[in-house]
C-alpha cells in the first residue's frame, strides 16, 4: 500500500494550501548512453495568491494541513516505491507565493525509465506507453507519450484519500471516497457532498544536448478550464547528447577527525568526491555515511564510508580514556605509597637517633 502513495501526500499539501489547482510540469534529460533525470515538478499556489486567467485567489484552506518542509519529504521517501527517488520542497516566502514540490530520480536506460514509470503507475500502469530511444550516427531521437505524465502520481492520489490512515476523511464524513477523474480527484461523500480538486498537467520537456523539445498543455491566461486530451500526444527530440558526468573516487578531507577519546560521538567531517570529468566536490561526511565506527572500545579500527554509490574507508583510533573513579584510585595509591613510604623513614630515624 505505502508504495504507491508517494504523490499522495503531496495531495495532502495540496489541500492543506486550499488550492483548487496545481500544475505539474515534467521534464527527462537524457545522455548518450540512454541514461537520463527525471523531474516532475508541483506548482502549489500559496492561498492568497492570484490564479492566472481569474480575479480570485486560492482561498485558505490551511486546516488541513498534514506536515510540510523536511517532515514532507520524509514522508514522500517513505511512501515512494523508487528508493533511489530525491526530493526537494521550497516553500513560498508569503500566502501570496507558491510552493514547489519535486521528485527526481535517474534511470541507467530507457528500459529502465520504462520500469520505473510503470511502478509508478501503479493500478493505471496498463496506460503507461513506453517512450523509446534510438541513436544513430551519434544523435539521439527520444519520443514519448504526454499523456504518460500524469500517471505519476494519479493513482497514489487516490489510494491515499481512500486511505483513513493517511487522510483525515473524518472532517468530510464517514464514508467520503475519491476516484480518479481526468487532471484530478473527486471526493464525493454523504449528504451530497462533492468536491474536485484539479491537479493538471501543465507542461513536458526532453533535453538532448543543448537541444529542447517542450509541449504545453495548459495555459490559464487563456482558458482556465481547458483541459487537453494527452491520449494521443507525443513528444520528440533530437540532438547530440552530453556524456553522462558520474563520480569515479572519494577521498577522505583532511579535516576530518581520526583520533577518538574512548566512547566519544562521531565528528562530521568532509568527503570529496571526484567526477568523470575531473571537478570535485566537497560533500559533508556524516556518521549515517559510515560503517563500523565505533569508539566503545581502544585501538585503531578500519572506517567504511559509502557515497554516490562509491566507496572507500579510513583509519580511526580510539584512546583509552580514564574516568575520575580511575584518577581518584590512582592518586589514593600514590597517597598510600607515599605515607609509608614517609613513615618508613621516619621510623628509621627514631631507629637511629635511639
Amino acid at each position: 500500500m505505502k508504495r504507491i502513495l508517494l504523490f499522495a501526500v503531496i495531495g495532502m499539501l495540496l489541500l492543506s494550501l486550499a488550492c483548487s489547482e496545481a500544475t505539474v510540469h515534467g521534464k527527462t534529460v537524457f545522455y548518450s548512453d540512454c541514461s537520463g533525470t527525471k523531474t516532475v515538478t508541483f506548482r502549489v499556489y500559496g492561498d492568497q495568491e492570484p490564479l492566472e486567467g481569474r480575479d480570485y485567489t486560492a482561498g485558505n484552506n490551511s486546516a488541513f494541513l498534514l506536515s510540510t518542509g523536511d517532515a514532507l519529504i520524509e514522508k514522500l521517501r517513505e511512501f515512494c516505491p523508487l528508493p533511489d527517488a530525491q526530493f526537494t520542497y521550497t516553500e513560498g516566502a508569503s500566502k501570496r507565493e507558491s510552493t514547489y514540490i519535486t521528485m527526481s530520480f535517474d534511470f541507467t536506460d530507457i528500459n529502465d525509465y520504462n520500469r520505473k514509470g510503470w511502478l509508478l503507475a501503479g493500478n493505471y500502469a496498463d496506460g503507461w506507453k513506453d517512450a523509446q530511444c534510438e541513436e544513430n550516427g551519434g544523435t539521439l531521437t527520444v519520443r514519448e507519450a504526454d499523456g504518460n505524465l500524469k500517471l505519476l502520481y494519479l493513482d497514489m492520489l487516490e489510494q491515499y484519500f481512500n486511505d483513513f490512515d493517511c487522510y483525515p476523511v473524518y472532517e468530510y464524513g464517514p464514508n467520503t471516497q475519491s476516484q480518479v477523474i481526468p487532471n484530478g480527484i473527486q471526493f464525493l461523500g454523504d449528504d451530497y457532498f462533492a468536491f474536485s480538486w484539479w491537479i493538471v498537467p501543465a507542461s513536458n520537456e526532453i533535453v538532448i544536448g543543448d537541444r529542447t523539445a517542450s509541449s504545453s498543455f495548459f495555459d490559464p491566461s487563456v482558458d482556465h478550464e481547458a483541459r487537453a486530451d494527452l491520449s494521443e500526444s507525443y513528444l520528440e527530440a533530437s540532438g547530440v547528447a552530453n556524456e553522462r558526468v558520474v563520480p569515479v573516487s572519494l577521498r577522505i578531507g583532511e579535516d576530518t577527525q581520526t583520533v577518538y577519546e574512548q566512547n566519544a560521538a562521531f565528528v562530521p567531517g568532509t568527503l570529496i568526491v571526484t567526477y568523470s570529468d575531473g571537478t570535485e566536490q566537497t560533500v559533508a561526511l556524516n556518521a549515517d555515511l559510515l560503517d563500523g565506527f565505533d569508539t566503545s572500545v581502544s585501538g585503531t579500527y578500519r572506517v567504511g564510508v559509502r557515497c554516490q554509490g562509491l566507496e572507500t574507508s579510513f583509519d580511526v583510533t580510539v584512546k583509552s580514556r580514564i574516568r575520575p573513579l580511575h584518577w581518584f584510585l590512582i592518586g589514593f595509591a600514590i597517597l598510600f605509597a607515599v605515607a609509608v613510604l614517609t613513615t618508613l623513614l621516619m621510623m628509621r630515624k627514631k631507629k637511629v637517633a635511639a
